[in-house]
């Protein structure tokens, strides 16, 4: 399957030495990076690990204990796996981070293999560019993260390999794994679908042309057929399992995320491919200043060539172009668009490794050495720019707040007995063990958009759950106030602002009221019947430009335990905060 004629033995062990000695700089400084942000890990992967350790538990796959069943997540192999781990006494936390550096590791060594079968070596220059991808910051934060993101990438990593294998010998093993890994893919995250889809369908294509040109055997279009049989099979089992559990097939996110189809994500999408060509781009740009074109276009026209183009980017094209038509919130570090980077990195792999043996002596050596010492230096600076202090980061910004005002729950030991409202599903339930109400509906089937409901509906669902704790945006309305005209709370400059006048936000139009009337009913339902137990000191103003507030129900068989405990969090009293300041907190 090799585009090029390999170097002599002699010539691959001197490269290979090399390419391992890149390799290994870049495992290192990938390791080490975890270590040191191993606890800087994401509120989203809570939602994982809470209804983990419900499932773990014989509570099912619920949101809160006795509550009802809800996918409220979008990984279900994850939750799988964290569950079954829990179920041996494995933290979720630590289980979810082993899960991801196998995952790191087992895609690495899957692209090495894929390399060596394509080009007979790894070429130093994509052991540069593989290097990169190790220390490369999005990769350490997808590790630590919690998330399934790693996992995910090395299911679509194996089925890539897979549909490789088919197309170098085809065999029904060959064929048969391929469906297995885009299956595994499809639990781990839906759009497994639609990788999964592409790759086979690029197989089919190249099974077609195959058997016109060389009037081949029909033997590898049959496994083909097999293999989409038993994907079909295997999907229609999980379907209906799902459906019989849940009452419905998609999971709550697709409502949130993805339900208006607009291009939310096309700016994202384009930061990403930015990201990718300032990390890939430099070895691409001097790969390229030597490389003689008309025989490397001599290359790229052989019919190996483009079976192996169509494998490598078609799945990514199609991929990013649905990233561009969903909500990217909490999508840091290029959450959505990052699945699609291990393609380009093959992309840029076999281009660069086919350039450079395309070259002439004495170019090829001194561009390999060239790259590799710049690697090597570049990957060194980098190192002891970003390690010193060699020390684990602690909890800062967002995660500091989350834990706070889950401790504070957490000690006065109601946990599923007292009820939590806020927007943010994951650290504050897990931790506290409180049962939890989700405004954006997330983990929460009411709310999650799949039947449509006003905003009154929604904002009347969430007060008649009759929860203990509120954690929100909006102030009470002031005490003297009998209507929208008259209430000054209402009309002071943080909420006319930066509640009211917000701009359209996917995300937060779920949850927050522009309306004046809605709003002020919010306001007055948390005078009247909720204790204002002050403002807390959290990032969210430089972020969102909103507030955050804590209240404690009247009526709560729990208030003066919940006042207690809260009052020692807030960092400004009732009295002392002023809607007009302009300053966002205390």
């Amino acid at each position: 399957m090799s585009l090029v004629d390999a170097p002599s033995v002699e010539q691959a062990r001197r490269l290979q030495r090399l390419s391992a000695a890149l390799l290994a700089v870049a495992f290192v400084i990938y390791f080490v990076n975890v270590w040191r942000y191993s606890l800087q890990m994401w509120d989203d992967a809570f939602i994982s690990f809470r209804f983990a350790r419900n499932l773990a538990e014989g509570y099912g796959l619920c949101w809160n204990i006795g509550g009802e069943r809800v996918e409220g997540f979008t990984n279900m192999l994850q939750v799988l796996l964290l569950a079954a781990g829990a179920r041996l006494g494995m933290a979720p936390e630590w289980f979810a981070l082993g899960i991801a550096v196998t995952s790191v590791v087992g895609t690495v060594l899957l692209l090495i293999g894929v390399l060596r079968r394509v080009f007979g070596f790894v070429h130093p220059v994509a052991a540069a560019l593989l290097a990169i991808y190790l220390v490369d910051w999005t990769t350490t934060i997808h590790t630590t993260s919690g998330l399934e993101t790693q996992l995910f990438i090395f299911l679509l990593c194996s089925a890539y390999a897979c549909a490789l294998s088919f197309v170098a010998r085809p065999s029904m093993r060959n064929a048969l794994l391929l469906t297995v890994s885009v299956f595994l893919s499809v639990m781990c995250r839906p759009e497994g679908v639609l990788f999964g889809g592409v790759l086979i369908f690029v197989l089919c294509l190249w099974a077609i042309i195959e058997i016109a040109r060389h009037h081949c055997p029909v033997a590898p279009a049959r496994m083909l057929l097999a293999a989409i049989g038993a994907l079909l099979l295997l999907g229609s089992v999980y379907a209906v399992c799902k459906y019989r559990y849940f009452g419905y097939l998609l999971p709550n996110s697709l409502y949130v995320k993805s339900h208006d189809y607009d291009l939310h994500g096309a700016t994202n999408v384009a930061r990403f491919l930015v990201h990718a060509a300032k990390w890939l781009g430099p070895v691409l740009v001097l790969v390229a200043l030597f490389t003689p074109r008309r025989r490397l276009l001599s290359i790229l026209r052989s019919e190996r060539a483009w079976i192996l183009s169509l494998l490598t980017l078609a799945p990514a094209v199609a991929a990013l172009g649905f990233y561009c038509l969903i909500v990217h919130e909490v999508g840091g570090a290029h959450r959505f668009s990052y699945p699609t980077y291990f393609y380009l990195l093959m992309a840029a792999c076999g281009a660069s490794t086919t350039a450079v043996l395309s070259m002439r002596e004495p170019w090829r050596g001194r561009v390999t050495s060239g790259i590799s010492v710049l690697c090597l230096v570049g990957m060194c600076v980098w190192a002891i720019s970003s390690l010193r202090p060699l020390r684990q980061l602690s909890y800062s910004g967002f995660p500091q707040y989350h834990h706070d005002i889950a401790d504070a729950l957490r000690v006065t030991g109601l946990e599923h007995r007292a009820t939590v409202i806020c927007v943010a599903a994951g650290v504050i339930p897990y931790v506290s063990g409180f049962s939890q109400i989700d405004p954006v509906g997330l983990t929460d089937n009411y709310l999650s958009g799949r039947v449509t409901r006003s905003m009154a509906e929604r904002d009347a669902y969430l007060w008649s759950r009759q929860a203990d704790v509120y954690v929100g945006f909006e102030p009470p309305a002031s005490a003297s106030s009998r209507s929208v005209e008259t209430d000054s709370n209402l009309r002071s400059s943080y909420v006319t602002e930066f509640l009211v006048g917000r701009a359209e936000d996917p995300i937060g139009d779920r949850f927050l009221l522009k309306d004046p009337a809605l709003l002020y009913r919010r306001m007055v339902e948390l005078r009247d019947r909720w204790v204002w137990v002050g403002e807390t000191g959290w990032p969210g103003w430089k972020a969102f430009e909103l507030r955050s507030f804590v209240y404690v129900r009247k009526a709560s068989p729990h208030r003066a335990t919940l006042v207690s405990a809260l009052d020692r969090l807030v960092d400004a009293p009732p009295g002392a905060i002023d809607l007009n300041d302009g300053t966002g907190g205390p």
